[in-house]
């Protein structure tokens, strides 16, 4: 009985990954993203001063004055990097301007 499960199994996984992506990709050729499209800017609100890229970057080290709190001149540094923000990449057909 064993023996049948583990063939069965074997066999699942084998056409799993024979038959599992179904067709071939079609989508453009953009390995590492397009570098020219970084933005960067700052935050201020609730006394809170912040950089920010649109790599999921925030602060950055060693640069200073990319974080602090109070924003003001009492105000301390309080992050060096941070990279806990959920990106993603969308792909427009014919160079669209919009969705």
């Amino acid at each position: 009985m064993k023996k049948h499960i583990l063939i069965l199994l074997g066999l699942a996984l084998y056409l799993a990954s024979a038959f599992g992506q179904g067709k071939v990709y079609e989508g453009p050729d953009d390995p590492a993203g397009d570098i020219s499209e970084e933005r960067a800017g700052y935050m201020n609100g609730n006394r809170v001063m912040l950089y920010f890229e649109n790599n999921t970057q925030l602060a950055d080290y060693p640069r200073i004055n990319t974080s602090k709190w109070p924003n003001d001149y009492t105000g301390c540094r309080m992050l060096d990097v941070v990279s806990v923000m959920i990106g993603g990449e969308i792909y427009l057909q014919n160079e669209a301007t919009s969705i």
